[in-house]
């Protein structure tokens, strides 16, 4: 499988588990997901990088670790 469609699949994990609740599950989807974009894209910016990112301040957010959703 191609290191964007392995990404794009670890960040809908994610997803799926910050909707079920399971946030630390969610979170090592997302940061997993995250580490294969940033591999993928550097520093450019882009839509997926931002994807990713987003799912996990919002999961370390419901997990209250608020500090590391804003540093996220």
């Amino acid at each position: 499988i191609e290191p964007d469609r392995m990404a794009t699949l670890l960040c809908n994990m994610g997803a799926s588990c910050h909707n079920r609740g399971e946030s630390d599950k969610a979170i090592k989807y997302y940061e997993r997901s995250l580490s294969i974009y940033q591999k993928i894209y550097g520093d450019r910016p882009h839509a997926d990088v931002a994807h990713a990112l987003l799912g996990l301040g919002a999961a370390y957010s419901g997990d209250d670790e608020f500090q590391k959703a804003v540093d996220s």
